[in-house]
C-alpha cells in the first residue's frame, strides 16, 4: 500500500444539472462532510442528496496522487478546488478549474 494524504475538494459553482456528476464523484473517491460545523442540520433519511457551495468535502486518508484522478473526473462546467495535503517526498498539489478560465 502507497502513502495515504488528506485530500478536500471545494465546488464554488456548479450548474445544477451537473450536480449528479460532481456527487458521483465525491462518492466514488470517498469525500464527504467528515467535520460537523455548527448550525450543520443531522442528515435524515427522506433528506435528498445536495451539493453545499463552499463546503469542503474531506476524505482524511487516501492514496497519494488521487487529486489529480478526482480533478480529471470532476466536469468543466463547475467552478472547483481540490487540494491534497504535502506527504513525505509528496509536495502536495492543488488543482483549480472555472468554467469560464479553464483549469490550472
Amino acid at each position: 500500500m502507497g502513502d495515504r494524504t488528506p485530500i478536500e475538494a471545494i465546488v464554488y459553482s456548479c450548474p445544477p444539472e451537473r450536480v449528479d456528476a460532481v456527487l458521483e464523484v465525491f462518492e466514488e473517491f470517498g469525500l464527504g462532510n467528515e467535520f460537523v460545523l455548527p448550525g450543520d442540520r443531522e442528515p435524515g433519511p427522506s433528506d435528498q442528496r445536495s451539493l453545499m457551495l463552499g463546503r469542503g468535502y474531506i476524505h482524511s486518508d487516501i492514496s497519494v496522487g488521487s487529486g489529480a484522478e478526482i480533478a480529471a473526473a470532476l466536469p468543466n462546467e463547475a467552478a472547483w478546488k481540490v487540494w491534497e495535503d504535502p506527504k513525505y517526498e509528496h509536495l502536495g498539489e492543488v488543482h483549480l478549474n472555472h468554467p469560464d478560465l479553464g483549469d490550472c
